[in-house]
């Protein structure tokens, strides 16, 4: 029991470092969140038809994931598609997200893998 709440820990640690360096290197580099939608609708542009289904799968991998920014996502999703697309977006991430997690709820075999 000890080892995996070590396990944890390190897993948290490790994201919040993650999460401190990305935040230095926007303010170091200038990033602002002007420049980082434009860039965000400049992808949107070059994936063309696909890029809402590559949001609702990077979303709903993150929603499974429970990982704590996956809030701005939604957000984002607004911001790069407009309202209403956004939110048929969003809808669609949370329910594969919610499917995704009770998939891995259920797996024995994947429990033991991500603990």
């Amino acid at each position: 029991m000890a080892a995996r709440r070590g396990r944890g820990w390190a897993r948290g640690a490790a994201a919040f470092a993650a999460v401190a360096l990305a935040v230095g290197a926007g303010r170091r580099y200038g990033w602002d969140g002007a420049s980082a939608v434009a860039a965000f609708r400049e992808a949107r542009g070059a994936l063309g038809p696909w890029a809402a289904p590559a949001y609702v799968a990077a979303h709903a991998l993150t929603l499974a994931l429970c990982p704590p920014y996956a809030i701005f996502l939604e957000g984002g999703a607004a911001l790069v598609f407009g309202f209403l697309p956004g939110v048929a977006c969003v809808f669609s991430a949370k329910v594969l997200g919610a499917s995704i997690s009770f998939w891995i709820g259920r797996s024995r075999d994947l429990r033991v893998l991500l603990l």
